[in-house]
């Protein structure tokens, strides 16, 4: 005769045994026989949550929920979407999404409410990447969210991603010039001039018509004049004056834009 336990039975059992157990439910979804497995059966532990996941959510909280479980449920095939937005539901915690096979749902529903800010900089660089529509949006709102940080960091991102945050109505015309000198090397010569001109950077214009314009010294200048260079598309960057406040760009002869 099978007995059902509420409690955990004190015998010991073998692996195989206690799968046989959670099969036939003689082991019930308590918060005690869940700390049971954890301690005593931890590789039939999330087999005993999954065939008893109802039960597993109706009982979890904050305090009882294993973090380990979670991320190993949120990646499982066998586990429905619908379930693993509940499991969401059960933390306030952040989560990752680097490196793991979450599926698109999951995935938005983690970068909307659980965002780990240590993601950033990939999802910066995973946005050309990614072909869903709703977790580009949402990848963009971060970023939005975020751009002080992304400023102060120099995270680089993906040219699509930077074309949108120069084109951000709510972001500052200071933001957005330090965003565009921080990835200027992303761009083609037409495009750069361009976004020099989408900014408010036209003082620095002249230097790809031929002309050897003063510009002043700054982040956004100390960012953008030594790629300019590395691209060929400017000569020497000298200071108007000893000590003084001021750059002199040279060009290197001959119209650069068209």
């Amino acid at each position: 005769m099978w007995f059902y336990y509420n409690d955990f039975p004190k015998q010991d059992f073998s692996g195989d045994k206690m799968e046989i157990l959670i099969r036939r439910q003689i082991i019930h979804m308590t918060e005690k026989n869940l700390k049971h497995m954890r301690e005593n059966y931890p590789t039939q532990t999330i087999f005993f949550v999954k065939t008893n996941m109802e039960k597993y959510l109706e009982l979890l909280t904050e305090e009882i929920l294993s973090r380990e479980e979670l991320l190993s449920l949120l990646e499982d095939k066998d586990v429905t979407v619908s379930t693993k937005k509940k499991l969401l539901d059960k933390t306030s915690e952040k989560i990752s999404v680097v490196g793991k096979n979450y599926t698109p749902a999951v995935k938005q529903k983690i970068l909307a409410e659980h965002f780990d800010p240590e993601d950033l900089e990939f999802l910066l660089q995973d946005y050309k990447r990614e072909r869903e529509k709703k977790t580009q949006e949402l990848i963009r709102s971060i970023a939005v969210s975020y751009i002080q940080e992304i400023g102060e960091q120099g995270y680089q991102g993906a040219p699509g991603l930077l074309r949108y945050l120069l084109g951000e109505e709510t972001l500052g015309m200071e933001e957005k010039q330090l965003l565009l000198s921080q990835n200027i090397s992303d761009f083609s010569k037409k495009e750069a001039i361009s976004l020099l001109r989408q900014t408010g950077l036209t003082q620095i214009l002249p230097v790809f018509e031929g002309k050897n314009p003063r510009v002043e010294k700054s982040m956004v200048m100390d960012n953008l004049l030594p790629a300019f260079q590395k691209k060929g598309w400017i000569g020497k960057v000298k200071e108007d004056e000893e000590g003084g406040t001021f750059y002199r760009l040279y060009s290197r002869g001959g119209k650069l834009c068209g």
